[in-house]
């Protein structure tokens, strides 16, 4: 059985967010930082150049006819929205090939990665949540514990889902920690705030409303993740042996149909995704 220092050591296997990623979420998450400062360190990584100008040059945020510097292009994103698009940036190349211990092909760990991430944005909307961006980063990165476990593998196998017991029962019982708990600690190592750590931590098991370290924000994450189980999204040897906390299925999906409307909008917002960026492939091409 792996103790905690076997899980810890695969760290330095696993990628590292790069020093410009690294730098901005640290910025980002004091609150405090120099603008010019900000630029700078993001003007050192041409993908993230890109993305910010791509973004805050867009519909959504530009004005028709006129074109944002990237100062101004950060200032018009705000931190939010900015640590939003770091996170995603980086993660979708991290995602992209991992989740082969888990018998996930190519693609399918970013798929559900992101699919869970675009629903917990829109349950955090539909349920007026004050940070539905920080919903989206913390559904995001919910899997990393994956990552260092599929280091730790080594190119083996997770153990298949027994249809009879919790799957995270079953990574505790042979690994000594499940994904959940080793994605906390890795979100830790990679300097992110608490609150999302303890997000991760939680994804599989937000505590109760009676319960101290109650965080709805835990509770929208879980959400999202059983709806991207239920829409077949990023299952692999873990199958749907994941038990829904009834509060939390009671209070954001407590009919079929509003399931089946999350899951409906996930697949949609994927297949937009994968299409602008195959169009963006092209264009660059």
């Amino acid at each position: 059985m792996a103790g905690i220092n076997n899980i810890i050591s695969t760290f330095d296997r696993l990628p590292a967010l790069p020093g410009a990623v690294n730098r901005v979420v640290s910025m980002l998450s004091s609150g405090e930082y120099d603008m010019g400062e900000l630029e700078s360190v993001i003007s050192t990584d041409e993908a993230l150049t890109s993305a910010v100008l791509r973004i805050g040059n867009s519909a959504a945020y530009g004005t028709p006819g006129k074109t944002f510097a990237l100062k101004q292009s950060l200032v018009r994103l705000g931190s939010a929205t900015l640590m939003k698009l770091v996170l995603e940036q980086e993660m979708t190349q991290v995602f992209e090939v991992a989740g082969a211990g888990y018998g996930l092909r190519r693609h399918a760990m970013w798929r559900g990665s992101v699919g869970g991430a675009v629903v917990a944005e829109k349950i955090a909307s539909d349920s007026k949540f004050t940070d539905p961006n920080l919903c989206f980063v913390c559904a995001l990165l919910r899997d990393i514990g994956k990552l260092a476990i599929d280091a730790y593998l080594c190119g083996d196998n997770a153990p298949q889902a027994d249809p009879d017991e919790d799957y995270l029962n079953q990574e505790r019982s042979a690994f000594g920690f499940d994904h959940a708990e080793v994605g906390r600690l890795l979100a830790q190592n990679w300097n992110l705030p608490d609150r999302i750590a303890d997000a991760i931590g939680f994804h599989h098991t937000p505590p109760a409303p009676d319960d101290q370290t109650h965080d709805v924000l835990f509770d929208i994450v879980h959400a999202a993740d059983v709806v991207c189980l239920w829409s077949g999204m990023g299952i692999g040897c873990d199958g749907l042996n994941y038990r829904v906390a009834e509060h939390v299925k009671q209070a954001y999906l407590p009919h079929r149909k509003v399931a089946e409307e999350y899951m409906a909008f996930a697949w949609t917002r994927i297949s937009e995704i994968e299409d602008d960026s195959q169009q963006t492939r092209g264009a660059i091409a």
